[in-house]
């Protein structure tokens, strides 16, 4: 969900930042992390996830978003209320 969520489109070297989270990011996102998890836990044989089927160009499961600094949406929404209030 991590990944999908944005993190393998944030993540170097797995993604490219381009607010497009495509299924490559995810694969690569969690072979990496799957690996990591499973050799750090002593888990053999290592686990290692698998991408079936075909495809042509790239396929976006999602778009994630930038991060907000706390109290954008606030700040934004008060400026706004007193602009229809004037």
């Amino acid at each position: 969900l991590e990944a999908i969520a944005g993190k393998a489109d944030a993540t170097s070297p797995f993604g490219n930042s381009d607010g497009n989270v495509t299924v490559d990011e995810v694969y690569e996102y969690v072979l990496d992390n799957v690996t990591k998890y499973a050799q750090a836990k002593n888990i053999t044989p290592g686990q290692t996830p698998l991408v079936r089927g075909s495809w042509a160009g790239t396929i976006s499961l999602a778009t994630s978003l930038p991060a907000q600094p706390q109290g954008t949406a606030f700040h934004a929404s008060r400026a706004a209320r007193r602009a229809m209030n004037s």
